[in-house]
């Protein structure tokens, strides 16, 4: 009998939301107060994302940021800076207890690579040559088409991740200090397939991918109680100066 977890699909939110929603899942799910959770959504309106360990200003133009009014988020897990735009993605988030028998004894690299199975088989449904490059990445033809990072935390492990849909190479070029070898190795679905995708067909189709891929049953529902609380609580966190600019 197929496992049962919980599907939330949101529309847009800002980024603070985001990291919010993210955190407040992992503490749920890690507490046993709700089930083990595959979320999707896009951020609106533009952010960009840095990970929980990197120094701000080292890898974001934060006046250009300004400039531009495109707002700048500290998540809670690891991995790089990312510029993150409605138009162009779907992000997702698998959040799975600990102990978990579809990640229990792996070690980090071996849970990403099990818990991104599902998103290279829709990808490869697609017509994509999508592979898994180590840690962390998935990639097409040599070039990332998606990036992901995990967190460990009260008992349950966060993978979330952005799959792109369209690319927005100037204005990460304004917006994040990288070089332009770097963002030429970054492709989208449209850019592959030299055609628009659907995002509400492409949530269905990596939602039945996942299924498929591990056997399980998704039951679409929303927040509970808890977690709602939580989220509000958390975007005072997320939002704040000390903890976006703490490094």
């Amino acid at each position: 009998m197929a496992e049962t977890w919980r599907l939330i699909v949101l529309k847009p939110v800002d980024c603070y939301t985001r990291c919010s929603i993210d955190e407040a899942l992992l503490k749920s799910v890690g507490e046993c107060k709700s089930p083990n959770t595959l979320r999707f959504l896009s951020i609106k309106p533009p952010s960009v994302s840095i990970g929980y360990f990197q120094k701000i200003r080292d890898v974001v133009n934060v006046e250009e940021c300004k400039k531009l009014g495109i707002d700048i988020a500290r998540r809670p897990s690891g991995g790089g800076a990312i510029y993150q735009d409605y138009r162009g993605e779907i992000t997702y988030a698998i959040v799975i207890k600990s102990h978990d028998k579809l990640v229990k004894g792996l070690d980090i690299e071996e849970t990403y690579n099990k818990l991104l199975q599902w998103l290279i088989n829709a990808l490869r449904k697609l017509g994509l040559n999508a592979k898994h490059k180590p840690p962390n990445d998935i990639v097409v033809n040599g070039k990332k088409i998606s990036g992901n990072a995990q967190s460990r935390k009260y008992g349950a492990i966060l993978q979330h991740g952005t799959i792109l849909i369209k690319t927005y190479r100037n204005v990460m070029a304004k917006v994040l200090k990288v070089n332009a070898e770097k963002l030429e190795k970054i492709t989208s679905i449209e850019d592959e397939l030299k055609r628009k995708i659907d995002r509400n067909m492409l949530i269905k189709e990596l939602a039945k991918s996942f299924k498929e891929t591990y056997d399980i049953e998704l039951v679409k529902s929303d927040f509970t109680e808890y977690e709602a609380k939580l989220i509000e609580e958390l975007k005072k966190k997320y939002s704040s100066h000390k903890w976006i600019f703490k490094r």
